[in-house]
Order: structure tokens, then C-alpha cells, then sequence
């Protein structure tokens, strides 16, 4: 059931430790199939180099597994609120990247370095104010910061997932910035 979509669940996992947007075990890419609106995420806990096509959990909309021996992700609640308020999203990418996550402690947005950021945001990307997770599993939280993001910026549709590009050339300008900065060059 849903082998290619799961496939390229799989992939666009991998992608994202080779573009240093997570490590160990965190960050995760989840697709809601739009005939049967399951959703396909990655199981929790699950190291990227072991990681295979047939460990993909097929969850449905309300969390119940429909097919996969693992447990999902531990994200899975904030996936699911997504796609339960977002009939138009169909892909969920959620990283922990050192330098966005910065961006997101410090509550300030991601500046546009790249002309394929301003390409594809149209300005500087918002971050959402942090959500503690109730029992509720942060159903307010979430709600909240959709809600705001939808005021605040433009949705970004794609018809493919896509990790590789904007993630990973943006945290090497990042780095490279950086790295002028220490050497005392502030440009």
C-alpha cells in the first residue's frame, strides 16, 4: 500500500542529515496521500543510517496505525494538526538545524541571505512562538502559530517534496558569514 509515496518518504529522510539539517535521531519528513488521506512519516527514534523504505509508518489522520511494526515519530501530533487544518498542504518537513533553531530560540525570524530565499518566501521567515506541549499534545500550540504564520506570510506550495536546496545552501552562507565574523571581517 502507497509504496511510492512511501519511497520517497524515505528519501527525502535521508536528505536531511546529508544537508546537516538534523542529527542523531531528530527532524523527520511525513506525506499525506491525498486518495486515502493516510499520512507516511518516519518512526521515532529511528537512526538515518538504518533507516528503510518498509520502516515508514502509514498512520491515519486521527494517529492510528495502519501499516509498520514502529511506533511513529514523536512529532507525529504536530504532522497530523497540519494536515487536519491544511487541506492544502500534502508534505510536512520538520528539522532541527543548529541555525534555525537559533533563529527560533532567540524568536527572530531567518533573514534572507539567497535570492532563491526571497525566490520562494518573498522576505524573512517567520518563526513560530514556542509551544509548550500540554496533554492536549499542543493542539493550542499549534493552532496559535498556523494561525499566525498564515497572517504573516505567503504559503509556499510545492508539487514535489524538495530538502536539499534552501535548507542546506542557506546555512552555508550562514556558516560562512560566521566564520568572517570570527576572523573579525563583518561583512
Amino acid at each position: 500500500m502507497l509504496e511510492e509515496l512511501r519511497e520517497e518518504v524515505w528519501r527525502m529522510n535521508l536528505e536531511l542529515p546529508k544537508n546537516r539539517l538534523v542529527s542523531m535521531t531528530s527532524g523527520n519528513v511525513s506525506a499525506r496521500d491525498k486518495e486515502t488521506n493516510y499520512v507516511i512519516i518516519k518512526p521515532s527514534g529511528m537512526n538515518y543510517d538504518d533507516l528503510k523504505p518498509s520502516h515508514m509508518v502509514v498512520i491515519d489522520l486521527k494517529g492510528k496505525v495502519i501499516e509498520g511494526a514502529l511506533k511513529p515519530s514523536v512529532d507525529t501530533s504536530t504532522h497530523l494538526y497540519i494536515y487536519q487544518h491544511r487541506d492544502d498542504v500534502n508534505g510536512v518537513v520538520h528539522t532541527h538545524s543548529n541555525y534555525a533553531s537559533s533563529f527560533a530560540a532567540l524568536g527572530r525570524p531567518i533573514p534572507v541571505y539567497l535570492t532563491a530565499m526571497a525566490d520562494e518566501f518573498g522576505g524573512p521567515i517567520p518563526v513560530g512562538d514556542y509551544a509548550q506541549l500540554p496533554e492536549s499534545n499542543g493542539q493550542d500550540g499549534h493552532k496559535v502559530n498556523l494561525e499566525e504564520r498564515s497572517k504573516h506570510s505567503r504559503v509556499v506550495e510545492k508539487k514535489k517534496m524538495e530538502v536539499r536546496f534552501l535548507g542546506s545552501n542557506c546555512w552555508k552562507i550562514k556558516e560562512k558569514k560566521r566564520e568572517e565574523g570570527s576572523r573579525g571581517n563583518n561583512t
